[in-house]
């Protein structure tokens, strides 16, 4: 029978050869984009760096100087990566924050499907030990059998330290397992009986254990109160007290490094001495990499990669944080990202993204602050960036910037002195007039750069009362501005068609006091849209109203509010964030999931971490790029794309099937169709053009897995078949598949 596979599937690839299908998916709805700047360990070997942060897993490739970048569209569990370990067969093992184990298969460039025994458990330290993967959580250690996907047992009781103490260290020398605690070392010999009985290990209770080394028949131990010296035999431990916490140990030029909290780098000298006064101090340094005796030293910093005694490595072009917030695009690909929302979390200035990678705009580039709260683009490739406290910073087409506060604008400061001026909003409208939120102070509108005119409008003129918070700002089709508030619902203020020019502009507030159907006045964004609607979204739901305004009036005539929430289809009251794209649909960030709005006013689909590519649940901010069909996804732990296909485009013409041949018989054997229309069916057809199966489209995803079987439920037959997958509006790609049934 083995034969007779082989012979099918030599016939199929010659078949194949005609119309070669990519072993990997090559392209995706979804990119991700996130921090891995703040690596918290690392493993090095002559051709690979591998460092784990909260953003993913980094690779520098040495041989290249190149970087390569796994999050969770690529495979892995959780971006938040804990641990890291390497097994005998050179797989790469991590740990994750709340999601468990994933394997790393160098040989192949994938994950293996996530391990789901340890999820819910941060995964603090991992080590092998043969077929048997250790694993450290904050309930002990659990040993995993490689060849049986499985935890054999656990060991919760580490000899006389507390039950479920966590094991944040694991080594593993000779026929003896070390274990590293916040409140001390425990070990056992790995030939005991049974390891589940506390009697079976010793245990030195004092303090925090960060780390494990061992030298010659000692062990060398990283604690919180200096370096312990360790002799198994005896169990005998002897502290040499540092003025600061020891993180991590290893090697550099033959001797015996140590790491302490404040970065400075220990040597061991012969004699036993320890000495710092000739290794630099290196700044947020976390880990040192367990490498050569005489090779360079790596260590893992809170700002990337960092090499004593050899070349440096490529800088590989992080944002400085992964929290993203008031988004803008340009028509040339670039994105511009506020770092904050206002002065309540660390600053980082301005990132931008180009085609080479992320920049980080701050006070050295320019900028009057870091505090940077909201950013947009004009019309003449202009940079603007409102900050929380300084004013407005602009970048011209050359790369100056130039600063507007309370000195030299209409911009008016708040507090006593009058020179705080935070900006939360800033928009560019038709005619090029760039309107900015004065937060407490009212809404002004700059002309050019510098401003040939501008004009303040006070709160009063607005309809808010004075020293009120206005938060965000929408420019309709119509010229109305629509502005929402923290606290005091939203307003429509309606200039006079004089922009430029005070006295004949009208305004009217909406609060829960003088509107019912308003479900809350904590507005977090508003959006006017290109049909006329105005969207208010707050922490109780989202309002969608139209009607109509009239100027002489000053008023609104309402014909239709409806209201969304959690009946209605969406993942949470709480809304945060929203936008419109080409094809009119609304796209509703929520503090649980992403939502669509069809052009119909129905929920079309929620999109979540769990069911799709989003980087994480929680949407702090949304963009769309009409050059692209890019929706530009702000989170608190990343950067999320989905490439949105507009209404007069074509779909993807080269979808991804793989494995290529598909060999049915196999144990959990899948089929993965990557690179579809977003949401697409797939029809399964044998060459005869029998149906064989139907895949039902999932919202928002581009990729289907298939088990091979038919729609009878049986394994389908060898040979070659054809797919046609569509989407909802008429995009449509193919592509065929061989199927070898192993027997």
């Amino acid at each position: 029978m083995r034969n007779r596979a082989l012979a099918c599937l030599s016939l199929l690839l010659g078949v194949l050869m005609v119309a070669p299908i990519p072993l990997r998916a090559q392209s995706s709805a979804w990119t991700a984009y996130t921090s891995m700047r703040d690596l918290t360990d690392l493993r090095v070997d002559s051709s690979s760096v591998w460092a784990i942060s909260p953003g993913g897993i980094l690779h520098l490739d040495r041989r290249l100087g190149v970087y390569n970048r796994y999050t969770r569209l690529d495979g892995l569990a959780s971006n938040r990566v804990t641990s890291l370990a390497a097994d005998s067969d050179g797989n790469l093992w991590f740990g994750t924050e709340d999601r468990g184990l994933s394997r790393f298969r160098p040989a192949t460039g994938r994950f293996d499907p996530a391990l789901s025994e340890f999820e819910g458990l941060p995964v603090e330290s991992l080590a092998a030990w043969g077929r048997t993967l250790l694993v450290g959580t904050e309930r002990g250690v659990s040993a995993y059998l490689l060849d049986r996907a499985e935890v054999k047992e656990s060991y919760r009781q580490l000899g006389n330290l507390p039950k479920d103490t966590p094991a944040q260290a694991l080594l593993i020398e000779g026929n003896r397992l070390w274990v590293g605690t916040p409140k001390g070392l425990a070990w056992a010999r790995l030939d005991s009986p049974n390891l589940q009985d506390p009697d079976s290990w010793q245990a030195y209770l004092s303090t925090n254990v960060n780390d494990l080394l061992s030298v010659r028949d000692t062990l060398f131990c990283a604690a919180g109160n200096g370096v312990w010296i360790v002799l198994p035999e005896t169990g005998t431990v002897t502290v040499r007290p540092t003025a600061s916490e020891v993180l991590s140990l290893g090697w550099y030029n033959g001797m015996l490094t140590a790491l302490d909290a404040e970065g400075q780098l220990w040597r061991r000298r012969p004699n036993g001495v320890w000495a710092a006064n000739d290794l630099p101090a290196i700044s947020g340094a976390r880990t040192i990499a367990q490498v050569a005796p005489d090779s360079a030293l790596w260590l893992a910093t809170d700002h990337g990669l960092r090499v004593v005694g050899g070349p440096s490595p490529p800088g590989s072009r992080e944002p400085s944080g992964d929290a993203f917030y008031d988004l803008a695009t340009t028509p040339d690909g670039r994105l511009y990202a506020a770092s904050v929302p206002k002065d309540n979390v660390t600053p980082y200035g301005l990132y931008e993204l180009d085609k080479d990678g992320w920049w980080v705009l701050g006070v050295g580039d320019g900028l009057s602050s870091e505090y940077v709260a909201s950013v947009t683009v004009d019309a003449a490739d202009r940079v603007w960036a409102g900050t929380w406290g300084k004013g407005v910073d602009v970048r011209d087409s050359v790369g100056v910037w130039h600063h507007l506060d309370q000195t030299n604008s209409v911009l008016r400061g708040i507090g006593g002195s009058g020179s705080f001026v935070p900006v939360s909003d800033l928009e560019v409208d038709a005619a090029g007039l760039v309107w900015a939120v004065n937060v407490e102070v009212g809404l002004a509108v700059f002309s050019g750069l510098p401003p040939a005119r501008a004009l303040l409008y006070p709160n009063a003129s607005l309809g808010l009362a004075a020293k009120r918070d206005i938060w965000r700002l929408s420019l309709a089709p119509n010229g109305l501005k629509l502005l929402g508030t923290p606290l005091d619902g939203f307003l429509i203020f309606d200039d006079g068609g004089t922009p430029l020019v005070a006295g004949d502009e009208k305004a009217q507030a909406f609060n829960t006091l003088n509107e019912s159907r308003l479900t809350s006045n904590r507005v977090a964004d508003v959006l006017a849209d290109a049909a006329g609607r105005f969207w208010v979204a707050t922490d109780n739901g989202l309002s969608a109203i139209r009607g109509t305004w009239s100027r002489s009036a000053g008023a609104l005539t309402i014909n239709e509010w409806r209201v969304y929430n959690t009946s209605s289809g969406l993942p949470a009251n709480e809304v945060t964030a929203l936008t419109q794209d080409a094809g009119g649909r609304i796209w509703v960030g929520t503090t649980a999931g992403l939502v669509q709005i069809g052009a119909d006013g129905q929920v079309a689909f929620s999109l979540t971490a769990a069911n799709s590519g989003l980087i994480d649940d929680r949407i702090n901010s949304l963009a769309y790029e009409p050059a692209t069909g890019y929706l530009w996804i702000g989170t608190g732990n990343g950067l999320s794309r989905l490439a949105i296909a507009p209404e007069d485009s074509t779909a993807p013409s080269h979808p991804t099937v793989y494995p290529n041949p598909f060999l049915l018989g196999a144990r959990g054997a899948t089929l993965t169709l990557a690179g579809l229309p977003l949401g697409a069916t797939v029809h399964l057809y044998a060459l005869d053009g029998t149906l064989v199966q139907t895949l039902a489209g999932d919202p928002g995803k581009d990729v289907l897995t298939w088990d091979g079987q038919n729609s009878a439920g049986y394994l389908a037959a060898t040979g070659v078949y054809l797919f046609v997958a569509e989407d909802e509006y008429g995009h449509r790609v193919r592509g065929r598949v061989a199927v070898v049934r192993n027997r």
